[in-house]
């Protein structure tokens, strides 16, 4: 499968979702928080994401290295290559969201629509700024499986640690990919702050990557 293919499956698949997300409304289901929790975000959403990630991971192997060269450039297109792919499905994703909305006279949700998108977003570059740093360290485990960790690790904090760690000692932890769905303002300077310090790190790790 190639990108435009791949791009073509994502919006007929988030088109059945919409189309699903509607019928349930009948049941009493809101179109909008169909859209924007946790476990959709993770199931729905990122691990569709990541078979797109893999299929630009398919551009960059040893030959392609070898013609780019450095370290920091191969970094960079990677990077940008991966942020292109998630941006990409989170606008189609918003295309179907929108045109629910408009279709169901919904337009008073316009700043939820925002700060979705806006935590949707930074989600994906969490996510890709981590995944990016366990494929550019120098363990061959970490590097190979690198998408499949970050996944589980996802998995982890969103579904398990952090409503086991609220239920049972009512504490509300957020550690890396729990800011997305954390309702506070704080929560943009979070992300961002780990933005920065992936990208920092990622670089750090470019720079003593051995390919051989």
């Amino acid at each position: 499968m190639n990108r435009l293919a791949f791009f073509l499956m994502f919006t007929i698949y988030i088109s059945i979702n919409a189309i699903i997300s509607i019928l349930k409304l009948s049941i009493g289901h809101d179109w909008f928080n169909q859209w924007f929790f946790d476990k959709f975000f993770v199931f729905q959403f990122i691990s569709v994401v990541i078979i797109g990630m893999a299929i630009e991971s398919r551009y960059f192997h040893n030959l392609s290295y070898i013609r780019i060269g450095s370290r920091r450039e191969i970094f960079r297109k990677e990077l940008l290559r991966y942020y292109r792919q998630g941006f990409i499905c989170l606008n189609i994703m918003y295309i179907f969201i929108i045109l629910g909305a408009l279709l169901l006279q919904e337009s008073s949700h316009i700043l939820q629509l925002i700060e979705w998108y806006i935590r949707y977003l930074l989600g994906i570059i969490v996510f890709i700024n981590i995944m990016s740093c366990l494929k550019w360290s120098n363990n061959f485990i970490l590097s190979r499986y690198c998408k499949l960790f970050t996944f589980i690790w996802m998995i982890i904090e969103l579904l398990l640690l952090k409503p086991y760690v609220n239920k049972f000692f009512s504490f509300d932890i957020n550690l890396l990919f729990s800011w997305i769905f954390y309702r506070g303002s704080v929560s943009y300077f979070y992300m961002l702050i780990l933005i920065v310090l992936t990208i920092l790190l990622n670089t750090r790790l470019s720079d003593k990557r051995d390919f051989i």
